[in-house]
């Protein structure tokens, strides 16, 4: 076959090839059109899916557009995605990296399957909510109040630790939990010389000897009278995330009850060390000018 009869087939094949194409009507189908989470971190995942079927007259290979959004509901059909949501990438794979996300954030994801002939296909939206690797902020920034009050059931007066609440990317602060940890003896230094308030601190809390419950939203703990308040080497205060992150009170003990961030810091010394013994010297000294 020569010259103008190779170039008629070749036009005709070219005109069969567009009809065909001008007849794909038909959109993708899936079986399963769900989507699966996988190596979720603070930052990134990774989003997978069951691949589709091109119906139409002539197969070819499918591309999958992954949208979010984070708003439920955001991305749920495909009017959804291309006007809410946010694209962060196509490929002809059954899988896509996603990345640059924020850390303990919900995400509703979807995908738009697409064929040559731009017929489409969405698929359900998901959702999945990102890492969350930070500890709570302690509130007034970690430092705590050891307060005496006196107590006519009991005819004596009661010592008192009492901080702000603590704040989380994650957790609502009203759900945040709280622990009282600390030694009531001493500790040997030799074992951590040289070390950080931060690692001292934690030293204590791995070896707490208190065995007090985490519970939540607790702001204030009773400490018990004088005679049960000299057994304490030293006490701080944990606060919990639903995640399991923790945050510690340990900057110091205020002079005066807390109130927002304005705080009386004229009690000096490192907290981990003679800080809780100087606050208790502090608050018996308030309660023999009280009685």
């Amino acid at each position: 076959m020569k010259g103008p009869h190779l170039i008629n087939l070749l036009a005709a094949s070219l005109v069969v090839i567009a009809g065909c194409k001008d007849l794909d009507k038909f959109p993708p189908k899936a079986s399963v059109q769900l989507l699966t989470f996988t190596n979720v971190t603070a930052n990134s995942l990774d989003v997978g899916w069951t691949g589709a079927a091109d119906e139409g007259p002539i197969k070819s290979d499918l591309k999958y557009s992954i949208y979010y959004s984070t708003a439920k509901g955001g991305v749920m059909d495909i009017n959804g995605m291309k006007s809410n949501g946010t694209l962060v990438g196509s490929t002809i794979d059954q899988s896509f990296g996603v990345n640059d996300l924020s850390e303990a954030k919900t995400y509703y994801f979807n995908v738009l399957a697409t064929d040559q002939g731009g017929n489409e296909l969405a698929y359900q939206e998901a959702e999945v909510t990102t890492a969350d690797v930070t500890a709570p902020t302690p509130g007034g920034e970690g430092w705590m109040y050891l307060g005496i009050e006196y107590r006519p059931a009991i005819k004596d007066y009661m010592f008192y630790l009492q901080w702000l609440a603590a704040s989380d990317n994650g957790t609502p602060q009203a759900e945040l939990e709280y622990k009282l940890f600390g030694l009531k003896t001493g500790y040997n230094e030799n074992l951590i010389p040289d070390a950080s308030d931060a690692v001292v601190v934690q030293y204590f809390y791995d070896h707490d000897q208190l065995g007090k419950t985490w519970t939540v939203n607790l702001l204030q703990t009773d400490l018990g009278v004088i005679e049960e308040v000299l057994g304490y080497f030293v006490l701080f205060v944990a606060v919990r995330d639903k995640t399991g992150n923790i945050g510690m009170y340990y900057a110091g003990y205020s002079d005066t009850p807390l109130k927002g961030k304005q705080l009386n810091l004229s009690i000096q010394g490192k907290p981990s060390k003679d800080g809780f013994k100087k606050a208790l010297q502090k608050a018996n000294q308030l309660n023999e000018k009280g009685r």
